[in-house]
């Protein structure tokens, strides 16, 4: 319905314009016309002022020799009719159009004359009038045709005054006889064209003469005295139009009286001869019109085709846009169209919602405008170059303001581009947990190495200083120096133990632990995380409770908040960690806190570093989000430690203050108790046997170690230094009671392998598993074998009761020391 409105509007403004083209020739044609009228009065009311003019000019001349002659005559008469005569002759070749001069006495007799017949004119209409109305006015004849001599067979007219002798009477008439035929051809040269004419009247309306020459006219009533022409008659100028009776031609035709004297002169313009040229004009303007009015229709008619098939391709384009809009509407994605000129055109509901923004609200703005981060992004040379070159973009985006990674695809278009957002920030934070426990997994594949191989070398130390302190118990100095040995030893035990845990390598379960204990323990494993130039300082309230959680997790978890505030001290700095509790109140729980109400131990981080503002506090929990230059952070540090406090049934609290630093909070729950007790030197007797025991472990070190400490202990013992020689004693031997075996061994056979082999002779054979490598002793590793574990390193009294308790019970279900 719009486009037919559209369409209707444009014929309507081309006919208008197509009228007005028209309108605009007729209004000049019409105008032409008028001036053409206008030209011809014109040019009449010129005709005849200039007839006029001449008329005035040739009847004064010859008024003014009749006046002379008749002032002269009665001297001239007296001389003689020669004298007379020749006067008349020479007045006669002075003036113009006079083919005759001729003077009469009383009766009519000419008694002067420059013709060369002498004839009695009395019975001519003038002489009566003259001789009875004897006023000296002039008169001017009838035209008639002369009879005789010069003037036979010419159109003349006489002019005509009285003679008066000296007393005062009549005595006879001057007259001047006039060519009609000549005054016509001066005429003649006056008209401008062939249909022009001009008159010469008398005022009684009598045509005296007229040019073009009209014998047939001449002499004729041309104008009557009753009537119209009454006006005309005694006007003394002015202009009409009308058609002549004489040749049918319409004319304009102005006229005027001679002043002093009787006539009247016209001059007649022919109105066709004028418009003839008009007409042409016209023919030529109209033609002109109706060539502009039919250009202009015909380019309206084409120009209406074009509009309705471009409003028919429009209106399927509109139509596929809708297609494609419904259909992007309905997919998952986000997607957006932006024009050429990087302006929104189109946002699905899922953009929308991405965006924050309506189509309404955000149609029309400048994609950089509305989010001008993107700016300094890849996205926005991406764009350009898919435009330039009309190929598909297809690249990875992290948007920081949503905290979200897109996968971004833009597909150029006539219009602009056309743009699909998925979102993939689950796909990237498990990509990066899978490169983190890729990383985790070598590290600690290294650190289960070297872990395995120093826990053979503690075990062989701790168990040989145990004996050093039983031998020297009586020498204080030696035995302080043993127990001083002892306690190394279990220190470096602790931290082999350590760094398994950061490693992950052990199976880790949440436990009641002494944080403040915890905290001294990690003391040089923190010093060493931070480098030079941090000081580490740890400060404990009174009677901090035990935490429940998982041990390896809260160190792991401890070094990173170290680590962070580390890289927030460029220039070095403090940390100190605080410990305290907390005893939340049901009154103290809000909605939307994560702490319910109980008891927590409070474990605070705080370094005196740069702080953050405001917008980067809220967002440090953000996966991926990182202060740090690209490279040096992958954004997951905070958010696994807030993970870890969630899962830990606790939280993590954060305070910042831009150049004074940030604080730090992890609150885990109480535990209900703690295990106090410690590795220490026991003095007490140990369990002995006289059982058979076959030993294999394939460290010669190791293996001698525990040899010395279980023939101490009253057992005989079988030493083997893989499986394959343990096999071959287990069949030399019928007497066995126990397999004491290494779970990782060289020679193809594992300690598992060996207790399967060893089941199929001894099928009643209890198995003692040991091993540096913590995560070997899992009980997953040992599926349907009943067995015991033993963790290296261990002591004497810790090998001398699991040994005893695999002995001394019947089959069960595998545990570990």
């Amino acid at each position: 319905m719009q486009q037919v409105k559209h369409i209707r509007r444009l014929l309507v403004a081309q006919g208008i314009i197509a009228v007005a083209i028209i309108a605009g020739i007729v209004y000049e044609i019409a105008g032409a016309y008028y001036n053409a009228i206008d030209g011809t009065y014109a040019r009449a009311t010129r005709a005849r002022n200039a007839i006029m003019a001449h008329s005035t000019q040739t009847f004064t001349m010859v008024d003014q020799a009749l006046s002379n002659i008749v002032e002269h005559s009665v001297v001239i008469v007296a001389d003689g009719p020669d004298i007379l005569n020749h006067y008349l002759l020479v007045r006669r070749n002075d003036l113009p159009y006079v083919e005759v001069l001729q003077i009469t006495d009383r009766d009519g007799t000419v008694i002067a004359t420059t013709r060369p017949r002498l004839d009695n004119l009395r019975h001519r209409d003038f002489f009566a009038e003259h001789r009875n109305d004897q006023n000296q006015q002039l008169r001017i004849s009838k035209p008639y045709i002369g009879q005789h001599d010069v003037i036979s067979g010419k159109w003349v007219v006489d002019l005509t005054r009285p003679v008066f002798d000296s007393d005062g009477n009549f005595s006879g008439v001057a007259i001047a006889t006039l060519s009609l035929e000549d005054i016509s051809q001066v005429y003649d040269d006056m008209r401008h064209t062939t249909q022009d004419i001009i008159g010469l009247v008398r005022d009684d309306g009598v045509l005296l003469t007229r040019s073009p020459f009209a014998a047939s006219s001449i002499g004729r009533q041309v104008f009557t005295p009753e009537g119209s022409d009454q006006v005309i008659l005694q006007t003394l100028q002015g202009d009409y139009r009308r058609t002549s009776p004489i040749d049918g031609n319409d004319r304009v035709v102005a006229y005027g009286q001679i002043k002093h004297y009787p006539l009247m002169v016209y001059a007649g313009v022919s109105v066709n001869e004028a418009l003839s040229l008009w007409k042409r004009r016209a023919i030529l303007d109209g033609s002109l019109g109706i060539l502009l009015g039919a250009m202009v229709m015909a380019f309206s008619y084409l120009l209406y085709r074009q509009i309705r098939k471009n409003y028919a391709a429009d209106a399927a384009r509109q139509q596929a846009q809708e297609e494609t809009d419904r259909i992007f509407r309905s997919i998952s994605d986000a997607v957006y169209r932006i024009d050429k000129a990087w302006r929104f055109t189109f946002l699905n509901r899922q953009a929308e919602q991405l965006f924050g923004q309506s189509t309404e609200d955000i149609k029309g703005k400048l994609l950089w405008d509305a989010f001008p981060a993107l700016r300094e992004t890849q996205t926005k040379a991406e764009f350009e170059h898919a435009i330039q070159h009309h190929t598909m973009a297809d690249f990875e985006q992290y948007y920081a303001p949503t905290r979200t990674w897109f996968n971004v695809r833009a597909y150029p278009g006539l219009d602009g581009l056309t743009v699909y957002l998925q979102d993939i920030t689950a796909k990237k934070v498990r990509e990066e947990q899978k490169h983190e426990a890729q990383r985790m997994d070598t590290l600690g594949k290294l650190t289960g190495g070297v872990a395995h191989d120093f826990n053979n070398l503690l075990t062989v130390i701790i168990g040989n200083t145990e004996l050093i302190a039983e031998y020297v118990q009586h020498d204080k100095t030696l035995r302080g120096m043993a127990d001083t040995s002892l306690k190394a030893a279990e220190r470096g035990a602790k931290l082999v133990s350590q760094l398994l845990s950061y490693a992950r390598r052990q199976q880790l379960n949440p436990s009641p632990i002494n944080i403040p204990v915890l905290l001294d323990n990690m003391k040089h494993l923190l010093d060493t995380a931070v480098g030079n130039g941090v000081r580490i300082r740890c400060q404990h309230a009174p009677d901090v409770w035990p935490a429940l959680a998982d041990e390896g997790r809260l160190q792991d978890a401890l070094i990173n908040l170290c680590i962070n505030g580390r890289d927030a001290m460029p220039d070095g700095g403090t940390i100190t960690i605080s410990t305290s509790n907390l005893h939340v109140t049901p009154d103290m729980v809000k909605q939307g806190d994560a702490l319910a109400k109980g008891d927590y131990v409070a474990i605070s981080v705080r370094d005196t570093g740069v702080g953050m503002d405001k917008n980067t506090l809220k967002r440090v929990f953000d996966p991926f989000f990182t202060t740090k230059d690209v490279g040096k952070g992958s954004g997951l540090g905070l958010p696994m430690v807030q993970g870890f406090a969630r899962q830990s049934n606790g939280s993590v609290g954060i305070e910042s203050t831009l150049g004074k630093g940030t604080t730090i909070t992890l609150y885990l729950p109480r535990a209900s108790s703690i295990d106090t007790t410690s590795t220490h030197i026991q003095s007490a007797s140990l369990p002995t046997g006289k059982e058979k025991i076959l030993l294999v472990e394939d460290e010669p070190l190791v293996k001698d170690h525990v040899c010395r400490l279980l023939k101490s202990l009253g057992y005989d013992l079988l030493c083997a230094g893989s499986g394959a020689q343990a096999l071959q004693l287990l069949m030399a031997h019928n007497d066995i009671d126990l397999l004491f075996t290494d779970v990782t061994m060289p020679g193809g056979m594992s300690g598992p392998e060996l207790a399967r082999e060893a089941r199929l002779i001894y099928p009643e054979l209890p198995v003692l598993f040991t091993s540096g490598y913590p995560e070997q002793l899992t009980t997953e590793n040992y599926d349907g074998l009943d067995s015991w574990l033993l963790e290296k390193p261990y002591n004497r009294e810790q090998l001398a009761r699991k040994i005893r308790e695999a002995l001394g019970a019947g089959p069960h279900t595998p545990t570990r020391q």
